[in-house]
């Protein structure tokens, strides 16, 4: 992935887009493929082939869990069982890819060996003991820097006893480590969130098959359904695109702002809901305050709706997105600037912003390596008045290997190391 981009100005999207498969679903079916009962050959159809997930693949690989390859978009596991994981003989490094440090910590939480978990700065700055506090009451022992943050040392055999938990936020991720450390526990756990959040871990324990496909990622979906919705004559279809209700926020609130969106043919797999998702430009988008209860399903589309925002007529008012601040960058802050900089004017409060609609010009951005903001302003030379340019943009493969490809292939007019070609 190159280190910086340059989006030309008057490009359209057109045509099928293919999305690669959702990375939360796929960092759970990597983990709960390798704990299903031993010596069975797990097929996951779909999986995203990113950095992130492969952050999940390589700790569970080098605790003794093997993987075949079987083509460009199938991998197969052979799974261990829940107490056939090997300590391993390195430090856990999952790169920059918190979910795989807060979901394998639940697991590392039951073995019966000791072991170190750790990642990239950014990770190392991310608040853990959201995780280490529910996990200490489950009875595991873990150890952190300051007692929040990475490196985590997790004391093997440690007896697991069921707990019931109330997040003090709505937490996926936070979840999904408590569940799955329960599967080393006697009795069921019950976690309580104070709003709804994304629900793939019940899902998979309750629907895992020897055969899972994967639905298409909404939150790399969404990039393109914004970019199609703010663009004139852009046409798109979005084939097999998760819309797990839990994740279809950025949907509603597109719909709230006047986007031509089309749900066709919803089915289910794998108890995950998936769909071909239509978009066609819309006409000047409407600004609205985005109902908080909206906030948390579309957390890591926040970014992207920024946008949406930047070229709605009025304000537009995002609050109870504190979280923004904790991701890979402070997302809060790196848009805000971002869009101050390409002529947008912005307000910050402590949990989210005001965007007021307004023309984008060009500029140089800084993505301060967040995958999500680099797609987000790669998505802003769409209507942009003039070429924009954006720093630190090698993180994109944690998420999204091939969206320079795909964006170019759509119709955006997209250039690498600054050379338009």
């Amino acid at each position: 992935m190159p280190t910086s981009l340059t989006i030309l100005p008057g490009g359209t999207l057109e045509g099928h887009i293919a999305i690669p498969g959702d990375k939360s679903i796929t960092h759970r079916a990597l983990i709960l493929g390798a704990l299903q009962k031993p010596h069975q050959n797990i097929i996951l159809q779909n999986w995203l082939q990113s950095l992130d997930c492969y952050a999940t693949r390589h700790a569970l690989q080098a605790m003794g869990v093997q993987f075949e390859d079987i083509n460009a978009t199938c991998v197969m596991i052979n799974s261990v069982g829940l107490y056939g994981l090997q300590q391993p003989s390195i430090i856990l490094d999952v790169g920059n890819s918190g979910t795989s440090i807060r979901l394998l910590t639940g697991v590392l939480a039951g073995q019966r060996f000791s072991s170190i978990i750790t990642g990239d700065a950014s990770v190392c700055k991310r608040p853990m003991r959201r995780i280490i506090t529910p996990l200490t009451a489950m009875g595991a022992k873990i150890t952190a820097v300051n007692d929040e943050y990475a490196p985590l040392k997790v004391t093997g055999d440690q007896k697991l006893r069921a707990i019931q938990y109330n997040m003090p936020m709505a937490s996926a991720q936070v979840k999904s480590a408590i569940l799955l450390a329960s599967l080393y526990a006697s009795e069921p756990s019950t976690v309580h969130s104070p709003s709804q959040c994304r629900d793939h871990t019940e899902i998979l324990i309750k629907h895992f098959s020897k055969e899972v496909d994967i639905p298409g990622d909404i939150s790399a979906a969404a990039f393109f359904i914004v970019g199609a919705s703010i663009t004139s004559g852009s046409d798109i279809i979005l084939e097999n695109i998760g819309i797990n209700p839990t994740r279809t926020g950025i949907i509603q609130i597109l719909l709230q702002m006047g986007a031509n969106i089309e749900i066709n043919l919803p089915r289910q797999l794998n108890g995950e809901w998936r769909a071909d998702i239509r978009i066609r430009g819309a006409l000047r988008l409407k600004s609205l305050a985005i109902p908080e209860d909206l906030v948390a399903n579309a957390i890591d589309e926040l970014p992207i709706l920024c946008l949406a925002a930047a070229c709605a007529d009025g304000v537009t008012v995002i609050r109870g997105a504190a979280e923004l601040r904790h991701k890979e960058s402070d997302r809060i802050a790196m848009m805000a600037a971002g869009l101050t900089s390409l002529g947008i004017r912005v307000e910050i409060f402590n949990d989210g912003l005001a965007v007021h609609g307004g023309k984008i010009c060009g500029g140089d951005v800084s993505s301060g390596g967040d995958h999500r903001i680099a797609m987000t302003f790669a998505m802003a030379g769409l209507v942009a008045q003039g070429p924009i340019m954006i720093q630190d943009t090698q993180n994109i493969a944690t998420s999204f290997p091939s969206f320079v490809q795909v964006s170019r292939q759509a119709g955006l007019l997209i250039a690498e190391e600054n050379s338009y070609a």
